[in-house]
């Protein structure tokens, strides 16, 4: 399929940020009382939903998560900041702001991730703007960032065969990630911020020294295969790790297995994401911190999760069966879902999930780490473009729930939406053609090694900031009530 110019991706962006601001007027201010989200109980709301991205309660109590950054260690850095979400930041901060944001998801773009980790940090301080106000942002950044680099993802096609994005990856991946973050949530509520921020470092540390190992492998394997194919007579030969076709029947099942945009996938995709927003809009109308319906609803979420997952694993288990009986070989790229992976990797991704959550850093982050380290099969290009569909999806869901609740200025969210699709021009433009054109795959893990020493800066500084302002204020440095009073 031919690739669509860039200035095609930049059109589409302007002309989505245009629709959002032009869906609904700009929103009213919001009430100062101690119930509203501008007043004393309305702060503490909004810091109290750690990477969740989600708006308040209507009843107290936590809400799951949707988005995967933690203003809960930021809060202190902007004490002067007015809670009024509808307020515009001044014209300076926004474009400062911006130019920062548009350099952040050029490489976030490359990744396949959304730098949320970093973006809010810059947000509080460029900007100016309070933590309840930076998540909004951040995710609407990041949503015209993921989602415009997703529509370019869907016409990429594999090297050899299929699309690029590896939809059974999702499929199994996703659900187990979301539901982690609203266990990581309800951790988060109760470990003080001095844990928090050790096991933050701990974390983007190890992470970190793992994709820099995985960078350095994934260059000396493509200057191994360079200079094995430039010693290599030149005769005709098949395209690398082609699979054999015998026969008719063989040749229908894989035309259904790799075809670019499976309907049932998407389907999947979409049924899990709109279940997520139901359950989370129910929990803020008609659930109560502590009471039976909020542990049930916990319950249903993980549970309902986990099995959506495991029947995805049956499906995929049944599809690569049927396959390998019809005589097909496994190409060395492709990643064979047995009885041991369906299992495995969906635990990983919910330990995932709960990092994710629970220390403020993105779920399309460290999803990202997971699929660049499921073995040596996937290559760098199919875990970005496969990590983007995640990234969009969390992204879209948080966007959609802020929207609900009143907490997304759409004018200034249509900036950022633009300036995060701009971005994605960027990074898909001139930055991926040039990896494409000189082998240099290895790159794509480099930015996000990159993203992930960012966000590991920015993030430990500002809790650096809040855990000290905690300690001199005397506050308990101890574990924290579930629900508060």
């Amino acid at each position: 399929m031919r690739q669509l110019p860039p200035r095609v991706f930049a059109a589409a962006g302007f002309a989505a940020a245009f629709i959002l601001l032009s869906l609904h007027p700009s929103r009213g201010a919001k009430d100062a009382d101690a119930g509203a989200p501008g007043g004393a109980q309305g702060k503490s709301d909004a810091l109290s939903r750690a990477t969740t991205g989600t708006p308040p309660p209507v009843n107290p109590g936590p809400i799951p998560p949707s988005s995967n950054t933690d203003p809960a260690l930021l809060p202190t850095l902007t004490p002067s900041v007015p809670q009024d979400l509808s307020a515009p930041a001044p014209l300076a901060n926004q474009i400062f702001a911006g130019v920062v944001a548009f350099f952040v998801t050029s490489l976030a773009a490359v990744a396949g991730i959304g730098g949320g980790g970093i973006l809010v940090p810059v947000y509080i301080l460029a900007a100016r703007y309070s933590p309840d106000k930076a998540v909004p942002m951040s995710q609407a950044t990041i949503f015209g960032c993921a989602g415009l680099n997703l529509l370019y993802m869907l016409s990429r096609k594999h090297p050899v065969r299929g699309p690029l994005i590896d939809w059974n990856a999702i499929m199994i991946l996703l659900p187990m990630t979301l539901s982690g973050t609203l266990v990581g949530h309800m951790l988060g509520q109760v470990l003080p911020q001095w844990l928090r921020l050790v096991l933050l470092v701990v974390l983007l540390g190890y992470m970190l020294r793992r994709t820099l190992d995985k960078a350095k492998r994934t260059k000396a394997e493509l200057e191994r295969k360079r200079v094995a194919s430039e010693s290599a007579p030149l005769l005709p030969r098949k395209p690398p790790l082609a699979p054999e076709v015998e026969n008719a029947a063989l040749e229908g099942i894989l035309t259904r297995r790799f075809r670019q945009v499976p309907p049932e996938k998407l389907l999947y995709c979409a049924a899990v994401w709109a279940i997520l927003v139901a359950m989370s809009w129910y929990r803020a109308q008609y659930v109560t911190c502590g009471s039976f319906g909020y542990w049930a609803t916990t319950v249903a979420v993980v549970a309902g999760m986990a099995a959506v997952t495991f029947a995805a694993g049956t499906y995929l288990q049944q599809a690569d069966k049927a396959v390998i009986e019809a005589g097909y070989t496994m190409r060395g790229d492709e990643f064979l879902w047995d009885a041991k992976n369906v299992v495995y990797y969906p635990v990983l991704s919910i330990a995932a999930g709960v990092g994710a959550s629970l220390l403020g850093i993105g779920g399309g982050m460290i999803l990202g780490i997971l699929l660049f380290e499921m073995s040596h099969k996937i290559l760098p290009e199919v875990s970005a473009a496969t990590a983007t569909v995640a990234t969009a999806l969390v992204a879209s869901k948080a966007c959609a729930e802020f929207y609900m609740y009143d907490e997304l200025p759409l004018a200034e969210a249509g900036f950022y939406f633009v300036i995060g699709s701009l971005g994605t021009v960027l990074g898909r433009g001139p930055i991926s053609s040039y990896i494409t054109a000189n082998g240099k795959s290895h790159y794509i893990i480099y930015a996000l090694a990159a993203i992930i020493l960012g966000s590991l800066v920015a993030l430990f500084a500002a809790g650096v900031v809040t855990v000290w302002k905690t300690y001199t204020a005397g506050d308990s440095m101890g574990l924290r009530p579930l629900c508060p009073p």
